[in-house]
């Protein structure tokens, strides 16, 4: 299975906690750094359990990532299909 950012970054980089209790779509976080090739943000809630936002600056632009909370799970349905190309996909999905 792929990752978009490896699943063990955090520890990986060397990540630290730069600030707690933060609001981040309306969610008390904390939020760690981590120095990649950009500097990473992460935030997840004051429990640790579940994504919050994933931000970094690449020179100007921001790139950034909101995890929808109430569709978040850390099981997958159906493994079998979770990545299955849709049959009427014609191109880029």
């Amino acid at each position: 299975m792929g990752w978009m950012i490896r699943n063990d970054w955090l520890e990986s980089c060397g990540a630290e906690l730069n600030t707690t209790i933060t609001e981040v779509n309306g969610e008390e976080v904390d939020v760690w750094q981590c120095t990649g090739n950009y500097m990473n943000h992460y935030a997840d809630t004051v429990d640790g359990n579940k994504p919050v936002r994933f931000w970094e600056h690449k020179g100007p632009d921001l790139k950034q990532w909101d995890f929808l909370l109430d569709t978040f799970k850390y099981e997958i349905d159906d493994p079998e299909t979770v990545f299955a190309i849709p049959e009427n996909c014609e191109g880029g999905c």
